[in-house]
């Protein structure tokens, strides 16, 4: 069910992943401003864009693809939720309130698995490649399944966790030796937001 769900999404799919609580140096602006501009590049390049539906990190990229809209005067916010099967609403229902009270459309929601371990599986599977700000274990995990898979990893710079931990393995594997990933190539550290969407720019055809 989950493979005809994403089936039915633009491609390229890009992931915006991190922290569902962020740990310093990470900066919510810095989130907001990269959902805005991730949108911004689809609307130039075609795709959607997704999170893992929690609270952080997810949500700031989410707010800053509902500015992007609202600035626009577009409902059209070609992204999507995956998230877990069951009760729970992703964030407590706060991205359902973005995309009613911002945007003014229902938020998709795509159910993967009956847990978070079985939606961490998912993010690797739906991604044609993953923008990481900050992270912690769920992030690290989610990165490697999809490195795994054969999907770039971009990771910006100075957000801290994940995202600093990979960046400092790719450039001097001895010191984190602990990672021990493979296809170290397929993660590319980024300085600024506009690199990062100068860098996915480039690469775009690559991705689908």
């Amino acid at each position: 069910m989950i493979e005809e769900k994403i089936n039915e999404q633009e491609y390229p799919i890009i992931g915006a992943i991190g922290a569902a609580s962020p740990t310093v140096p990470y900066n919510p602006t810095t989130g907001v401003k990269t959902g805005y501009f991730l949108r911004e590049l689809i609307e130039k390049k075609g795709g959607s864009l997704f999170t893992g539906g929690m609270e952080g990190v997810g949500i700031d990229i989410y707010v800053g693809i509902a500015l992007y809209c609202k600035e626009h005067k577009t409902t059209e916010d070609h992204f999507f939720v995956l998230f877990p099967e069951g009760d729970l609403k992703p964030a407590d229902g706060k991205y359902e309130e973005i995309a009613s009270k911002v945007i003014g459309k229902p938020l998709t929601i795509i159910g993967a698995g009956k847990d978070f371990e079985q939606r961490r599986a998912g993010v690797a599977e739906a991604a044609n490649l993953l923008v990481v700000l900050n992270g912690g274990d769920g992030t690290t995990d989610e990165v490697i399944r999809a490195i795994q898979k054969g999907k770039r990893v971009y990771c910006l710079r100075g957000t801290g966790g994940t995202a600093d931990l990979l960046i400092d393995y790719k450039e001097c594997p001895v010191v984190r030796s602990d990672i021990g990933l493979e296809n170290k190539e397929l993660i590319i550290p980024v300085d600024s937001i506009d690199e990062l969407i100068s860098k996915i720019e480039d690469n775009y055809k690559g991705t689908q």
